[in-house]
């Protein structure tokens, strides 16, 4: 569940592929600059691995059969046509942390689906990620992408962190307390239109929300994922989904 999470969380977040009409681009490049304090994660002890609990994260890391770790992502929105120059994220304040055992891998990936039962069956291989020097090599990485905001046509550029990086050969996180973020940008000399029939395309994105709410809390059993995933990354999509259906009553 936790390396599906990511991607409902796209879905929700970003109606992409409009086509603009008009618009010129401006000369002047502007700047948006965030500190950000990243608390030290608790250590879970389990049968065969440790797990990272933090209170900061968003959403796990997702790579099946690699180390799951905490990812906090911040999005900035910014007038559709916006040029992104440049993303920039500084770490600082390092702080070396143990782990007893290797970190506990993320799990299989789920498809969404209200036809489909899965049977999930966890292997009894234990992973030491001797393959892996470190991860994720990147601490940070972003995208950029058109989506909806109520019924406002803008720009989402996602920035996503990771505090803690795994060193597996050593059995050490380092953890970074402090990142600064820093997005240069230019944007559009004037304002950048769409036609009347893109209001279609809102419709499908509302019906999206509502299948992904009915799986969640109907197919799905909700109640059920609380007592074994996260609770801060389910209550926040249900919550995304909730002000996306109220925009369009």
């Amino acid at each position: 569940m936790r390396k599906l999470l990511p991607f409902i969380v796209v879905g929700i977040l970003v109606l992409s592929g409009l086509g603009a009409v008009s618009g010129s681009e401006s000369n002047e490049e502007s700047f948006v600059s965030e500190k950000i304090f990243f608390s030290q994660p608790t250590i879970l002890e389990k049968e065969d691995y440790v797990y990272l609990e933090s209170t900061d994260a968003t959403v796990y890391s997702g790579e099946q059969d690699k180390p799951a770790l905490p990812v906090i992502t911040k999005v900035y929105t910014f007038p559709f046509g916006t040029r992104i120059d440049s993303v920039d994220v500084t770490f600082s304040d390092f702080t070396e942390i143990e782990m007893s055992k290797p970190i506990e891998p993320s799990p299989e990936i789920l498809v969404i689906s209200t036809s489909v039962s899965h049977n999930i069956e966890e292997s009894e291989e234990i992973l030491t990620y001797s393959d892996i020097e470190v991860y994720p090599e990147e601490r940070f990485g972003y995208r950029a992408a058109s989506g909806l905001k109520g019924e406002e046509n803008v720009l989402y550029v996602t920035v996503s962190l990771y505090p803690d990086q795994y060193f597996p050969q050593q059995n050490i996180v380092s953890h970074a307390e402090n990142a600064e973020i820093d997005i240069k940008y230019t944007l559009p000399e004037t304002p950048v239109t769409f036609p009347d029939e893109y209001d279609e395309y809102y419709t499908y994105y509302v019906e999206y929300a509502k299948n992904i709410k009915t799986i969640l809390m109907d197919e799905w059993d909700f109640n059920v994922f609380l007592e074994k995933y996260p609770s801060p990354i389910l209550f926040s999509i249900d919550k995304k989904l909730d002000k996306i259906l109220k925009t369009k009553k």
